[in-house]
């Protein structure tokens, strides 16, 4: 019904924030600028600025806007990111190489585009899939669970972030993480959902004898602690996000470039 109702977000090159310690705010980019070409390449996505950027390195590029509908051509200079960024592929996922990248500082912002009820039925279920993906994602590609993976902390900043960009996106985030949760659950570990699921299917297998209580007992035991260290690492991960972060910031201040630590991974529109 939201999708119906609101359209179902999509990303576009329109910028939303810039930060003015970087090439593109130095330069005069603004909010509500639309970025059409770079060094007179036609850009599309997000990735066709990426790609741009990676082969430009930290030389001068000249940025093709439309501002309120006239064309506009600044000349902005790329920074370095203070510390390793994830590689962005041309699906808008991690590919779970980290490195440091030429940034320019600005967001874009996503279009809501009106769809059909069948269009958005499917679209609840693509971001259902994406959950489940990003889950399995982490177990498969250990390397990417480092930008991927949030805790507490990251959530409530997300959602914060989230309270100031619309109702829609708050509502989006919520089902995002309430799916993700719940696949969570469903992972065979004892006292999780899933780990009963499996102690099921392991009783059918044995034609209906039971593992034991004493060896039930264990496998809780042993899933919780595994659960319980599972927990701490993305504490610590969130923590030191947060801890660069502000280092980050601290050499702003010195004069050093710097670049906040996005805290949504997986945010395609996101300029590097």
């Amino acid at each position: 019904p939201l999708y119906m109702a609101n359209g179902v977000p999509r990303p576009s090159m329109i910028v939303g924030t810039t930060d003015p310690s970087y090439g593109a705010g130095a330069a005069g980019v603004r909010v509500k600028d639309e970025l059409v070409s770079v060094n007179g390449k036609p850009v599309a996505k997000f990735y066709d600025l990426r790609s741009e950027l990676d082969r430009n390195g930290e030389k001068p590029l000249d940025l093709g806007l439309l501002r309120n509908g006239k064309p506009l051509t600044l000349r902005a200079v790329p920074k370095l990111s203070p510390t390793p960024q994830p590689v962005v592929g041309a699906d808008g996922a991690s590919t779970g190489e980290t490195k440091r990248l030429p940034l320019l500082g600005i967001m874009f912002i996503a279009r809501l585009v009106p769809v059909t009820l069948p269009a958005a039925v499917g679209e609840s279920f693509n971001v259902a899939l994406a959950a489940g993906a990003n889950v399995t994602k982490i177990f498969t590609q250990p390397k990417t669970a480092k930008d991927n993976v949030g805790g507490v902390i990251t959530m409530a900043r997300a959602t914060d972030q989230m309270v100031g960009e619309g109702f829609q996106e708050v509502m989006g985030l919520a089902a995002l993480l309430s799916i993700s949760i719940g696949i969570f659950n469903l992972l065979p570990i004892p006292p999780l959902d899933g780990g009963q699921m499996l102690l099921t299917i392991i009783e059918m297998v044995r034609g209906g004898r039971r593992p034991s209580l004493r060896l039930q007992g264990a496998l809780v035991t042993i899933g919780g602690v595994l659960l319980i260290t599972m927990f701490l690492g993305v504490f610590i991960l969130d923590i030191s996000r947060v801890v660069q972060e502000r280092k980050a910031k601290s050499e702003t201040v010195s004069g050093a470039p710097a670049k906040s630590i996005p805290v949504v991974p997986a945010k395609p529109e996101k300029s590097p």
